[in-house]
């Protein structure tokens, strides 16, 4: 069975690779882990004060990650009161927006 010039070439690059990629598995797979480790202690710590939208960095040993914390429930409490206020002040929204007194 005869191989062509192609195969002789082909076959060394794709162990190669194959070599070189399982080589890079452990540091990605051990860099993969941290992150996930990281974003579970992100998501299970809040400092929740009310606020709709606040920023803040999380720090654990030598990570550190920048947060944004929001309150969608809060956002739209404070819609729904300036729809109340201006509805009592004397004027109708209408759904393309504009106000009518």
């Amino acid at each position: 069975m005869a191989f062509s010039i192609e195969a002789m070439i082909a076959i060394p690059l794709c162990l190669s690779l194959l070599g070189h990629s399982t080589r890079l598995a452990a540091p990605v797979a051990h860099g993969v882990k941290s992150s996930a480790v990281m974003a579970a202690y992100a998501a299970s710590v809040t400092k929740s004060n009310g606020s709709a939208c606040r920023h803040y960095t999380l720090e654990k040993e030598h990570w550190t990650i920048p947060m944004v914390e929001t309150s969608p429930q809060t956002v739209v409490e404070t819609l729904s009161l300036a729809h109340d206020l201006v509805v009592t002040i004397g004027g109708v929204i209408h759904p393309e927006g504009e106000l009518v007194p």
